[in-house]
């Protein structure tokens, strides 16, 4: 069995300096990450995640 770590991806999308963005953006980009990146593959190696999350 392969253990599995959450992969946690930070960053500011479309948000003003000194402002936090609205939560609905955030919660949204967090599922399509989770939906099509990280529930689509099977990772090996933390190379692999970051090489298909830069193509994506």
């Amino acid at each position: 069995m392969i253990a599995v770590r959450p992969v946690h991806i930070s960053g500011s999308l479309f948000s003003k300096l000194g402002h936090s963005p609205p939560n609905a953006y955030v919660e949204r980009f967090n599922g399509s990450i989770r939906r099509e990146l990280l529930n689509a593959y099977v990772f090996r190696t933390l190379d692999e995640v970051k090489e298909k999350a830069s193509q994506w």
